[in-house]
């Protein structure tokens, strides 16, 4: 300004940027890109509060695809091999490993975490994953036909899949609704309700309530990690500073 003092900072990279999260405040950033070294494909996550780096990781061989503010503390991400709770500061608090099953599609969120895994062509559909707060399995199901549309909100999935559209409780993984939607291209839940879009109007679906809805969070066990058995990552020696994480400004 008039007085000299910097009032913003134009960063740039040299890494493809794949997602990038704000917290409800706006003080904490979190960021992820994309880059290759000596052919292999690797991603970066960097962790910023206030503008000051505050951790960084390296991901060799793994695409992050999402990064989700959960609150002001933990960020939710999503990856092509697993999912992960972290802190603020890098901390990691939770993990889903998808076993080798290829992500073929993900809605992610503050308020709900669903995946798609498996492959249409070799099994005609896919296994539908809901994940708690911890990310923990929280539900499973399957549902028949290639992915066209994955919506979630707290409670539900709602899916086109083949010319079916489901809804998916996310608790129980029960299929609350099943029926042919061979006209429907898009699903936008709004508020307390779900909107189809067809090539000639915007129709409000009517949602089915999950009958006995727990208030506690349904876990499957086996998917259980207890905190000890968590491979935390290691911290570095030394955070890199802003200059190494983003190129000159």
């Amino acid at each position: 300004d008039r007085n000299k003092a910097v009032k913003y900072t134009w960063n740039y990279s040299d890494k493809v940027i794949t997602s990038v999260a704000l917290s409800p405040s706006g003080n904490k950033l979190a960021v992820s890109g994309l880059y290759t070294e000596d052919g292999i494909i690797k991603s970066q996550l960097l962790l910023y509060n206030n503008g000051d780096l505050v951790d960084s990781r390296d991901f060799d061989d793994e695409i992050l695809c999402s990064l989700v503010f959960v609150g002001e503390s933990e960020i939710r991400g999503v990856s092509d091999q697993g999912a992960f709770l972290i802190s603020d500061k890098g901390k990691l608090m939770g993990e889903y490993d998808y076993k080798a099953q290829p992500l073929a599609a993900f809605y992610n969120s503050a308020e709900a975490t669903v995946l798609l895994l498996g492959d249409y062509r070799q099994t005609g559909g896919y296994e539908v994953v809901a994940l708690n707060h911890s990310i923990n399995r929280q539900s499973s199901t399957t549902i028949k036909g290639n992915i066209h549309v994955l919506r979630a909100d707290a409670n539900n999935a709602y899916i086109l899949a083949g010319n079916n559209y489901y809804q998916i409780d996310l608790q129980s993984g029960e299929h609350l609704v099943e029926e042919e939607a061979e006209y429907i291209y898009d699903l936008q839940p709004i508020g307390k309700g779900v909107f189809a879009i067809t090539n000639e109007e915007i129709v409000r679906m009517e949602q089915v309530e999950a009958e006995n809805r727990e208030m506690e969070t349904h876990v499957v066990p086996e998917q259980n990690k207890k905190e000890d058995e968590l491979e935390d990552w290691e911290t570095p020696e030394e955070i890199p500073s802003e200059e190494a994480a983003t190129p000159e400004t």
